[in-house]
């Protein structure tokens, strides 16, 4: 499972998440061709995934870090 993959740590700001505050994300969104396989999903807290929305990862971290 993805979730103990990522030890419950949220991939964007790296906080020890539970199984009520994990969610999963997908690095390459399925609107822009991603896929639902172990490689394109990643472990993320509620807010992060929030905040990141429908972009890539990479655009998501450009954004967070001119933040």
């Amino acid at each position: 499972m993805i979730y103990e993959r990522d030890n419950y740590h949220c991939t964007y700001c790296n906080k020890q998440l539970t199984r009520f505050t994990a969610t999963l994300d997908h690095i390459t969104p399925v609107s822009e061709g991603g896929d639902n396989s172990a490689e394109n999903l990643k472990t993320a807290g509620l807010q992060c995934n929030s905040r990141k929305t429908a972009r890539p990862l990479s655009d998501f971290l450009v954004a967070k870090d001119s933040a």
